[in-house]
């Protein structure tokens, strides 16, 4: 009964490993909501010169999807395709990837700068 259990286990491993590596392939989710996020706080900017009555539910939006899709959606995406990074032999792959790596953490960066200074009218230097 138990080598039953142990060998009915081994396909959903094998089943998550598969899923988590066409994760990596499969990019549309993570780049519609990239470009989602970038214009959403194009709009934001106050240059653009949005009204209050939309610019406070777009700011909203903008700030739950980076806290919670942008989280899951894209952190899945990167965790998946990191693997691809690391076992290229490409160097022009091995570059773009990395790149890209450090764009993403500019950008959660640049997140959690608005959410905990720029929003709030703080600022870094007093």
């Amino acid at each position: 009964m138990a080598a039953h259990s142990v060998s009915e286990q081994l396909p959903k491993s094998g089943w998550f490993n598969q899923w988590w590596t066409s994760l990596a392939y499969h990019h549309k989710w993570a780049e519609s909501l990239l470009y989602m996020m970038f214009f959403s706080g194009i709009l934001l900017w106050d240059r653009v010169g949005v009204t209050w009555q939309v610019e406070r539910w777009l700011l909203l939006a903008h700030m739950l999807a980076g806290a919670t899709l942008f989280t899951l959606i894209v952190g899945a995406f990167w965790g998946a395709h990191r693997r691809l990074i690391i076992k290229s032999h490409k160097p022009f792959l091995r570059q773009t990837g990395t790149l890209i790596e450090w764009l993403l953490i500019a950008c959660s960066l640049s997140g959690f700068y608005l959410i905990f200074y720029g929003n709030t009218g703080n600022s870094l230097v007093s």
